[in-house]
């Protein structure tokens, strides 16, 4: 392996700087006159024995360059808080397409996170040194390594925007050595409900006109899976009653129309005779049942969807008049996609076209739940050869390898 020289600090005399090794590229660090730290990079490492990049000694010879070029201060104007520079990304990412849903996720682990730790400190104040010590505090708050990355990841490209823009130099998370990545997804313990669960749920749904429309809700999403925005999105024309369908083509979020996450979420679902006849009994009763109207909405408001926290919340106080365990009511879709994996004739590929999965290893964390044919005779078979009591075990059809 070639010999990367200098990988530790060349401290020198205070106001000469000094040069660092990061991952095979030379960086020149030093303080300007307001005390601010610069850091620039110089140029890759020459390792032994080739011509490529630089000596130490051409290192220190651009070191002592860029330190004599005159540094752009920051004008009062571009001075941003961290805060400022937030909004700044998310406008920028809104406006070349970011979904709604997604900014809103964005906004709330800044707010959440990032904010309360940096406060009002100047953007280009922020150093890597205070970034680890901000990611040292999140995993001192219990957080996973996946949603520290996720966090860590937001910042950086905050980060990065404000280094377009001209507000810092350098962007001081893109050296950052983030997270290991946890347990994958299909590690984690599925939270659902059974059916004897969410018909005890249903029960406790007040029986009042408002009520009506949230206990429909509740089936929709256990009986298709339909993501809370989605299920408040839809309206009547999308109820394909002949085809036995419902096409999401339209989420509402954050009092907000918009179109689907992704092109997979775009996608139709299984509509059961049940739920066909209670959201049949809901237009009838609904004053809004034209094919433009929303199939959720108040009986009693001016036609716009039910808000989706308010749904959440109806949705909790309904568990807990069943006295059923707390979950989400996202959890409803997990509900419906281990209800389906349960059921041998739905395979893999079917019930991630219908949850509107862009990832088969997404639908994956749902293989647990898939029934096996013969498997356990197979084993079976096996330990009674040894045991002495093998029995004749049923032979798969060709169909099942």
């Amino acid at each position: 392996m070639a010999d990367l020289r200098l990988q530790q600090p060349n401290r020198r005399r205070r106001g000469t700087g000094s040069i660092v090794v990061r991952k095979g590229v030379y960086y020149g660090k030093w303080r300007v006159a307001d005390g601010k730290q610069v850091m620039r990079r110089l140029g890759p490492v020459r390792p032994r024995g080739t011509r490529d990049g630089l000596t130490q000694t051409q290192a220190e010879a651009e070191l002592r360059r860029v330190m004599g070029e005159p540094q752009k201060g920051l004008a009062p104007d571009d001075r941003k808080t961290l805060a400022e520079v937030a909004e700044a990304h998310l406008a920028a990412k809104e406006n070349a397409g970011l979904k709604r849903s997604t900014a809103r996720g964005y906004r709330s682990v800044i707010e959440a996170h990032l904010i309360p730790f940096f406060g009002d400190r100047r953007v280009d104040r922020i150093t890597e040194a205070m970034i680890a010590a901000f990611d040292k505090h999140l995993r001192d708050q219990g957080l996973k390594p996946q949603t520290r990355r996720n966090i860590l990841g937001l910042l950086g490209a905050m980060l990065a925007t404000a280094k377009k823009k001209g507000w810092v130099s350098e962007n001081p998370a893109s050296e950052l050595e983030k997270p290991r990545k946890g347990r994958s997804d299909t590690d984690v313990e599925l939270r659902y409900l059974t059916l004897e669960e969410v018909e005890a749920v249903l029960r406790a749904i007040p029986d009042d006109r408002l009520g009506r429309v949230e206990g429909v809700l509740i089936l929709a999403a256990a009986m298709t899976g339909m993501r809370r925005g989605e299920l408040l999105g839809l309206r009547w024309k999308d109820v394909d009653w002949t085809a036995r369908k419902i096409r999401i083509v339209r989420t509402y979020v954050g009092g907000k129309e918009d179109t689907p996450k992704s092109d997979s979420s775009r996608r139709a679902v299984p509509l059961a005779n049940r739920l066909a006849a209670e959201l049949e009994r809901l237009s009838e009763a609904s004053p809004y049942h034209a094919d433009d109207d929303p199939v959720f909405t108040h009986p009693s408001g001016t036609g716009v969807p039910l808000d989706g926290s308010a749904v959440s919340k109806a949705f909790k106080r309904a568990l807990r008049r069943a006295g059923v365990r707390s979950v989400r009511f996202h959890d409803l879709r997990h509900t419906f996609g281990t209800m389906m994996a349960g059921n041998p004739r739905v395979s893999m590929w079917t019930l991630q076209a219908w949850l509107g999965h862009s990832d088969p290893a997404t639908t994956a964390i749902y293989a647990h739940f898939a029934p096996s044919e013969h498997e356990a005779e197979w084993v079976e078979e096996v330990f009674a050869r040894a045991s002495g009591t093998a029995r004749e075990a049923p032979r798969p059809s060709p169909s099942t390898w």
